[in-house]
C-alpha cells in the first residue's frame, strides 16, 4: 500500500456575522468620536485665535494709551516754551466752558481771561499754565486760582483784623482769625436783623470774632477794610 499523507485543506473566509457586526461598530464608534472632537475643536480653536488677537491689541494700542501719549506730547510742547520740573507730572485738562469759568468769580475771571474752550491747563505744583496747542501760544503762566483765592483770603482777613484793631474793638497783640462770609443777598439779612444789617450791601464781609464776641459787617475797596457796622455775637444758648 502506498503511503497516505493527511491533506489539511484551508477553509475559506466565510462572512461572520459577529464578526461584521463588531467591526462595523467599531467604524462607528470611531467616526462617531472623529466628528464630536471636530465639532468641539473648531469652536475652541476660534476662541483662541480671538483671545489671541484681543491680547494683540490690548498690548499693542490699549485705550488709554492714546490719552497719554497725548498727554506726553502736551506735557513736552509746554515744557519747551515755559520752566517747568521735568521730574513732575502735571495734572492735564482742557477747557470745556471758558465763559462759564470767567463768571464764576473775580479770580477766576482774571486766569481765564483770555482762556479759550479746547485749551489745555495744565497743573504743576508750583504754578498753573493754559495753553493752545493750535497756536503753540502760553496764555497764561501763574499760580492757580485755588491759590490765588486762598493769598486774598488771607489779605482780605489782615485787612479785616487791622481795621477792627484800629477801631479799639481788639487787641493789636491778639492773635485774632475771624471767621468770614460774603453778603450775596442782603435782603435776606435784613430781615433777619433789619437794624445791624441795614446797610448791608451784596460783596460786604460779615467778620466774627468769637473770642472777643465781636461781629463786624465790613466793606473793602481796594484792598483797604472799612467797618460799616459793628455789634456783639453771643453763641449762648438758652433753655427754656
Amino acid at each position: 500500500m502506498g503511503n497516505y499523507y493527511p491533506v489539511y485543506m484551508q477553509q475559506p473566509n466565510l462572512p461572520n456575522d459577529s464578526m461584521n457586526q463588531h467591526y462595523g461598530m467599531n467604524q462607528q464608534q470611531r467616526k462617531g468620536i472623529k466628528i464630536s472632537a471636530h465639532t468641539i475643536l473648531v469652536p475652541s480653536v476660534l476662541i483662541i485665535i480671538i483671545l489671541l488677537v484681543i491680547n494683540i491689541v490690548l498690548t499693542i494700542n490699549p485705550p488709554y494709551l492714546a490719552q497719554k501719549n497725548l498727554t506726553q506730547q502736551v506735557t513736552e510742547e509746554v515744557a519747551a516754551l515755559v520752566q517747568v520740573n521735568p521730574f513732575e507730572n502735571p495734572v492735564v485738562s482742557v477747557v470745556a466752558d471758558a465763559e462759564s469759568l470767567r463768571k464764576a468769580n473775580s479770580i477766576q475771571a482774571e486766569v481765564y481771561a483770555n482762556a479759550n474752550n479746547g485749551d489745555y491747563v495744565l497743573g504743576f505744583s508750583d504754578k498753573m499754565v493754559i495753553y493752545r496747542r493750535e497756536t503753540g501760544e502760553i496764555i497764561y503762566q501763574g499760580e492757580s486760582p485755588g491759590v490765588l483765592l486762598n493769598k486774598n483770603q488771607q489779605a482780605l482777613r489782615d485787612s479785616v483784623v487791622n481795621a477792627a484793631v484800629s477801631a479799639g474793638l481788639i487787641s493789636q497783640n491778639t492773635d485774632a482769625n475771624p471767621q468770614m462770609s460774603v453778603v450775596t443777598d442782603p435782603t435776606v439779612l435784613q430781615k433777619q436783623d433789619p437794624e445791624f444789617y441795614a446797610k448791608a450791601k451784596a460783596g460786604d464781609i460779615i467778620a466774627i470774632f468769637a473770642e472777643q464776641q465781636l461781629i463786624l459787617l465790613v466793606r473793602t475797596s481796594a484792598g483797604q477794610a472799612t467797618i460799616v457796622e459793628r455789634g456783639v455775637y453771643n453763641t449762648q444758648i438758652s433753655r427754656n
